[in-house]
């Protein structure tokens, strides 16, 4: 019996042993406890990953709308030239009417005019 003491001695004894090399171990091993600012920004990563997806679009947008503004505006003062051009042309065209207009009026007037005083002469 007494062999079977010893033995059961022994295996307690092993089993003692294993459990406090693997409780220190387990204590040399495991990781630092993370500080309060440390939490806060595990806690803010997925956040702050989100807020850079989406200020990268926002970027890409807003390069695309710079585009499409650049074209608009591009469009918009070629239709301005256009319109002006135009006007410009119309606004010439009525002062040409205008002066052919006055220049007929002044000689039928003069015309008038002489008529007018041979009549008084005759």
């Amino acid at each position: 019996m007494m062999r079977n003491n010893s033995e059961s001695a022994e295996y307690v004894t092993a089993f003692v042993i294993g459990a406090v090399i693997g409780a220190g171990a387990a204590l040399l091993l495991r990781p630092e406890p993370q500080t309060r600012t440390q939490r806060i920004m595990g806690q803010l990563g997925p956040v702050a990953r989100k807020a850079g997806k989406a200020a990268r679009r926002a970027g890409k947008r807003y390069g695309r709308g710079l585009e499409h503004g650049r074209r608009a505006t591009e469009e918009l003062t070629d239709a301005g030239r256009q319109a002006i051009d135009e006007f410009q042309h119309r606004v010439e065209r009525i002062l040409a009417d205008a002066r052919d207009d006055m220049s007929d009026g002044m000689r039928d007037a003069r015309r008038s005019i002489k008529r007018k005083l041979r009549q008084v002469r005759s």
